[in-house]
């Protein structure tokens, strides 16, 4: 639930870079975050353009398996 509140925190300040960068140190110690983080985090990548790196985003998602929901397709 952690990595969810700095998620959607650092997402609404506009700090994408720090978001991903909370990702990856997610990754490197094995913690997977759920379908909600994720969810958060396309979002804000979308609302700042940042394509791309959803497209990125994607691959990680299918890499770890998580199962996604409505609101994430109504997110993009």
């Amino acid at each position: 639930m952690l990595s969810l509140t700095l998620v959607y925190g650092f997402g609404i300040v506009g700090q994408l870079k720090e978001v991903v960068g909370l990702l990856k140190e997610l990754l490197l110690r094995n913690i997977n975050p759920n379908v909600l983080t994720l969810t958060t985090l396309v979002g804000g990548l979308c609302k700042e353009g940042e394509i791309k790196k959803v497209g990125n985003m994607f691959v990680i998602i299918i890499k770890l398996g998580v199962k996604t929901h409505l609101g994430w397709h109504l997110t993009l």
